[in-house]
């Protein structure tokens, strides 16, 4: 007979066998020491609802049998890349492209002219010539220095993330708030003649979501293959309201909601977000960053846009973007490989600039975390200099070390990071990190408004890290990033002077005002940090 008192029996049954299985999972996964002990202590003390919220909210990583990320990839890169006159694999077409694309971060070529150039000074009896030489020998070996640091720089990355490849041969240009970057990309897809891709965390039922949808409507119904990706999370007014639903019946025209979310599918990741922001026209021009598209981001009579950066990419670099894109897009829809992996897609592209760029594409199917191990490079190889901008600052406690140590061997370190935030939680937590870092130095700055939605790191004046991830936990090891780490002391001073008017706008925290908060603000910022790794 079952009793009130069976049902009770049955219920702690029931908790207990959750707990095991939490933390069954949790010591399985290797979550860092602070997470689990927060999910334990939630799974524990809240019966049933605490284990719901931890498989959730909690499992980072994608069971690789279950979604097959990895399969994809190998399938894709088995796969034929065709051209009228070849077939090769897709992985022999990247290997031989990329070893094309690589030669720039040699400084043999340039070690052996700064050679014959000094002999041909020596041989000089001007002292004027000699004079003249000299100056332009000490700009050579500057340069000479510059390179090496950053192919030294990129061996060691290549170490970490052995996915993509350095390529050269770029032209990158900074586009600032969507009031740059909006009209460039609807410039270029006015004139695009074969294909339009289009990737965002965001996209809105507003005007400027509006705007864009119509754009890539009319060029669809002209002939254009469009392809378009959004996060449903980050999307979800858009995409509850079926905003997207009359474009999908357009000829040429396909759009996928991102989610990994689906109790039939039994994929049940809800705390996964697709976080990238990319843009390729004809497979020749790209846009990445991490702008999204809504109105927010665009000047509206006495209203500034939230402040953010974005690029435009012509030259190699736009073959690693279109890559990744199709790699998404094949893992939510059914299309066939034959279809996208070709000549009319994967252009080879010639020199257009002088920088070289890798893009390091991640997300939580990849067993380390390697924007972490990115940041913890960049900062314990500077030299001189690290700027960083996010507008979450709650990294993990590696690269909270590291920024102390760069600082306390005399790098000048910064970090730039809006005043007031559009979660009151990550502005409450991000300022838990504060006290130790301006103690042993580090410059922290907060951006007035308007908000400030801006990612990026400068190492060195000649390394610029930048692109969808925030120096957080979330954008560390939960969601799918892309970012390019771009080799260019002509870029990274043109983007430096960016950075520096964000820095000239924001107001520096004195360590001796920082200390007399109030304790209640001070409880209240730790409470906020210490959850950071879970929420």
């Amino acid at each position: 007979m079952f009793t009130s008192q069976t049902a009770v029996y049955l219920g702690i049954l029931i908790h207990i066998s959750l707990c095991i299985s939490v933390t069954w999972h949790a010591l399985y996964s290797r979550k860092e020491a602070s997470s689990l002990l927060i999910w334990l202590i939630i799974t524990y003390n809240i019966p049933y609802f605490g284990a719901l919220l931890y498989f959730g909210f909690g499992v980072n990583k994608i069971n690789v049998a279950r979604f097959g990320r990895r399969v994809l990839t190998e399938q894709i890169l088995n796969s034929k890349y065709t051209t009228p006159d070849k077939k090769i694999k897709m992985s022999e077409f990247l290997a031989s492209y990329r070893a094309d694309q690589s030669k720039p971060m040699s400084t043999e070529l340039s070690e052996e002219c700064a050679n014959n150039f000094h002999e041909i000074c020596k041989e000089s009896a001007s002292s004027e010539f000699s004079g003249e030489c000299d100056d332009t020998l000490n700009k050579i070996c500057k340069n000479l220095a510059t390179s090496k640091f950053s192919r030294e720089f990129d061996d060691a990355l290549s170490n970490i993330y052995r996915l993509s490849a350095v390529v050269g041969y770029n032209k990158i240009t900074p586009l600032i708030t969507g009031d740059e970057f909006y009209p460039e990309l609807m410039k270029e897809i006015a004139q695009a003649e074969h294909h339009i891709h289009i990737q965002s965390f965001i996209i809105l039922r507003d005007e400027i979501g509006v705007a864009l949808m119509e754009a890539l409507k009319k060029k669809a119904e002209s002939g254009v293959s469009v392809r378009v990706m959004y996060d449903t999370l980050g999307s979800t007014k858009a995409h509850l309201t079926r905003f997207f639903t009359k474009y999908k019946k357009i000829k040429n025209m396909h759009i996928v909601g991102w989610t990994i979310a689906n109790p039939l599918k039994k994929q049940l990741q809800i705390n996964l977000r697709n976080h990238r922001k990319s843009a390729i026209i004809d497979g020749k021009i790209a846009f990445f960053g991490g702008i999204n598209l809504h109105k927010e981001n665009i000047t509206r009579g006495d209203l500034q846009p939230i402040r953010d950066y974005h690029f435009k990419i012509e030259g190699p670099g736009v073959v690693e973007l279109q890559y990744e894109f199709f790699r998404d897009w094949l893992f939510m829809t059914d299309v066939s490989n034959e279809t996208l992996f070709n000549s009319s897609y994967f252009l080879e592209l010639e020199s257009c600039g002088d920088a070289n760029v890798r893009f390091i594409n991640t997300g939580p199917e990849i067993d380390s975390t390697p924007m972490t191990d990115l940041y913890f490079l960049a900062i314990t190889r500077a030299k001189k200099s690290i700027i960083a901008v996010t507008p979450y600052f709650l990294p993990n406690p590696e690269i909270l070390q590291a920024l102390k140590n760069a600082k306390n061997t005399g790098v000048d370190v910064r970090i730039i990071t809006p005043k007031k935030n559009n979660h009151k939680y990550a502005e409450l937590a991000a300022k838990g990190n504060y006290s130790a870092l301006l103690e042993c130095g580090v410059e922290i700055y907060e951006r007035a408004e308007p908000f400030m939605h801006a990612k990026a790191m400068i190492i060195d004046d000649e390394i610029v890290i930048a692109g969808s991830s925030n120096l957080d936990v979330r954008s560390l090891t939960l969601n799918y990033e892309s970012n390019a780490v771009i080799y260019s002391e002509k870029f990274a001073q043109q983007f430096k002077a960016i950075v520096l008017f964000d820095q000239a706008q924001s107001e520096p925290i004195l360590y001796n005002d920082w200390i007399k908060r109030s304790k209640f603000e001070v409880i209240l910022e730790d409470i906020c940090n210490l959850l950071a790794p879970v929420i």
